[in-house]
């Protein structure tokens, strides 16, 4: 059984500049605060 990734709720949950922010923050890599990001 093979399972396929969401691609409707992933591309909802990135649409969002805000939540589009905040992942590139986490992919430089820093630890970063909650009020940071």
């Amino acid at each position: 059984m093979t399972v396929e990734p969401d691609m409707t709720r992933i591309a909802t949950t990135i649409g969002d500049a805000s939540r589009i922010r905040m992942l590139m923050l986490l992919m430089e890599g820093r630890a970063l605060t909650a009020k940071e990001l």
